[in-house]
């Protein structure tokens, strides 16, 4: 063999070695070899979708984090991938958006969970795929100051309080999203309610306003068509929740050293039924079948958590703030909490309300029917402490999302 001859097979070596070393450094961050890929994690989520600069996104930046493996809570991970032989591993509890947010909701399309919410900032409203934590904005028309959002059952229609540049008053807008044109367009609602309530089983929105120094009900769609008042009382502080289409659940605002009180209204009758009476610093949450309240009350030691059903209380291991930190399962026999692992001296609810005393919380699920109580996920675990507010559910309880009290990001659970 000439030498010519073994320098080229020399070449064609190191040139093959190359190659090799080339494609399992490729595979090795996430590569496929056909099928589609999955994207590295350094080119982020919104590959594709929108700019990452921090007027778009929601929060500064691409707006997911969280860690990688199983999340610490035990609860394993779901594996995604676009093509045969690759995976990429999402975190049962995750955080979806960096926030501030304001007025998420979590619903099913086709079996697919989709997470929606509004940046607090621009009003920009976004959608985050569960499944794999894809986002696209949905509007671009900017709304700032954010302040509540409630939502119908498919995530279409909203009311959205926020308040206005010029006036420095808080204004209430419906609004419909048109995912086709990225709209968000609808009508202004004179007067600011005093409590609004979204029908967890039908497209309505309850509100009650303040009329001539009295508190009216009203319950509409959420174009305003269909309006029907149910009732007017001289009382205008109240917490109101409609569990069900047939019920609307009041409660007297809380406080530490204030009695308080709960009422289910019949919406066809407008009737009251008193439910629960005399408690101090209640809060509560009723079940969607309005046959059990989960409830709390103030106590010289802080709060302590109970199920009233059938005429009767049961106190429970845990204690929390039900109507902020839980939400029901459909079925009414699974309930979900934030937790607080610890809770400081202080006056409760008030000081929590007021932002004086910040809780962090694991997550728990309470069998209504055995009285069964299981921590599934701590975050902790994660190194995040996260104070629970506003946790929603899909109708087949595939996925919780909620919001960190402390800096408002956005947060899911996979169930």
């Amino acid at each position: 063999m000439s030498r010519k001859t073994i320098t080229i097979l020399i070449i064609v070596g190191v040139l093959i070695a190359v190659v090799l070393l080339g494609l399992a450094w490729y595979l090795e961050r996430g590569g496929t070899l056909g099928g589609g890929s999955v994207e590295p994690a350094d080119r982020g989520i919104f590959s594709g979708f929108f700019p990452t600069d921090s007027e778009d996104t929601g929060g500064g930046g691409t707006p997911f984090g969280g860690a990688g493996g199983d999340g610490g809570d035990g609860r394993g991970s779901i594996r995604l991938g676009g093509g045969e032989g690759e995976a990429r591993e999402l975190p049962a509890l995750r955080k979806i958006a960096e926030g501030p947010v304001v007025g998420a909701t979590v619903f099913l399309r086709d079996g697919e969970p989709l997470a929606r919410y509004a940046d607090r900032r621009t009003g920009h409203i976004y959608e985050v795929d569960l499944s794999t934590d894809n986002t696209k904005r949905l509007t671009g028309t900017t709304i700032p100051a954010g302040q509540e959002m409630y939502w119908n059952k498919d995530g279409s229609q909203v009311i959205f309080l926020y308040i206005d540049d010029d006036s420095g008053r808080i204004v209430t807008f419906a609004g419909t999203v048109h995912e086709d044109t990225n709209e968000f367009n609808g009508s202004f609602i004179t007067g600011v309610p005093l409590a609004l309530a979204s029908s967890q089983d039908s497209d309505r929105i309850f509100a009650i306003f303040n009329v001539d120094n009295s508190a009216v009900g009203i319950a509409t769609d959420y174009d305003g068509n269909r309006r029907v008042e149910i009732f007017s009382l001289p009382f205008r502080e109240w917490r109101a929740l409609w569990p069900n289409t047939g019920t609307i659940a009041l409660t007297t605002k809380p406080s530490k050293n204030v009695d308080g009180h709960m009422y289910f209204v019949n919406t066809q009758t407008g009737g009251f039924r008193n439910i629960l009476n005399g408690i101090l610093g209640l809060t509560a949450l009723t079940s969607p079948d309005a046959d059990t309240v989960l409830y709390s009350k103030s106590t010289p030691r802080g709060f302590e958590t109970y199920f009233f059903d059938d005429g009767e209380s049961e106190r429970l291991a845990i204690s929390t703030f039900p109507p902020d930190k839980c939400v029901w399962a459909a079925d009414s026999v699974a309930v979900y909490c934030g937790v607080p692992t610890a809770v400081p001296r202080g006056d409760y609810p008030d000081d929590w309300y007021q932002g004086q005393v910040s809780l962090s919380d694991d997550i728990w699920i309470i069998d209504r029917e055995s009285g069964f109580t299981d921590r599934i996920a701590s975050p902790n675990v994660l190194g995040e402490d996260i104070d629970i507010i506003d946790p929603k559910i899909d109708e087949e309880s595939t996925h919780i999302i909620f919001m960190n009290k402390k800096d408002r990001s956005l947060w899911t659970l996979r169930l």
